[in-house]
């Protein structure tokens, strides 16, 4: 199947990541007693799901989370000493992908190419942080590609529904059987092809980044098969 579009995840694809540094750094200082799960499960969970699609402010999210760990609101959320934990687990940008990107860019052109992902606004502003500063060409991929950024807290849709998948194909007017989404998590995946069975995918495993670039500059596309 020829691919003429690209949809494309950040989080664990052109954005490292690890929950692991936020959660031991929270437990480190407010929260011995509990363990790495358990805090995982209170800052990863309901209360960050409802901020990513836009439901609860920043300001909410995280006095929801001061409560559950006991802790001092004013102490943890008005010194943004949370906002600063939690924004420490993205820790750098995928050079490998990046490079993988801008040969998408240059094959296919940035008209075909949207950005698709699960965050909140502490994360865009972490997002934006390390594009700007330490990766050419030093833009946000708002600026590099306008009006093809799809944010979950911007468009109050969870990318585990077929709504926000709809959404995306109706502004972008991409060909679903011609696209290639560009995802880490099976759940996302599964919820584009419930919206439309002909879309391809590509699950990305970041300690393997290799694997899709040798799928992308391999011009044997499986041609029988709409997933990789």
């Amino acid at each position: 199947m020829t691919i003429n579009h690209f949809l494309i995840d950040a989080g664990n694809v052109y954005l490292e990541a690890d929950h692991f540094i936020t959660d031991s750094a929270v437990q480190r200082i407010y929260a011995k007693e509990k363990t790495t799960e358990e805090i995982s499960g209170i800052i990863h969970g309901p209360a960050e799901e409802e901020f990513s699609i836009g439901r609860i402010t920043g300001e909410e999210y995280c006095r929801r989370i001061a409560r559950q760990l006991g802790v001092k609101e004013t102490e943890f959320c008005k010194t943004k000493i949370f906002k600063s934990f939690h924004n420490q687990h993205i820790t750098r940008i995928n050079d490998r992908f990046m490079q993988d990107l801008e040969y998408i860019e240059h094959t296919y052109g940035a008209q075909n190419i949207a950005i698709v992902t699960l965050t909140h606004e502490w994360q865009t502003e972490r997002e934006n942080e390390l594009l700007l500063n330490s990766h050419t060409p030093y833009q946000t991929m708002e600026e590099r590609f306008p009006e093809r950024v799809f944010r979950t807290h911007l468009m109050g849709k969870s990318k585990k529904t077929v709504e926000f998948w709809k959404e995306v194909f109706e502004k972008t007017g991409y060909v679903p059987c011609k696209t290639l989404l560009v995802d880490d998590s099976q759940g996302n995946l599964d919820a584009a092809r419930k919206y439309d069975p002909a879309i391809q995918v590509f699950k990305y495993n970041e300690l393997r980044p290799f694997e899709f670039s040798d799928f992308l500059k391999s011009r044997q596309l499986n041609l029988n098969k709409n997933e990789w």
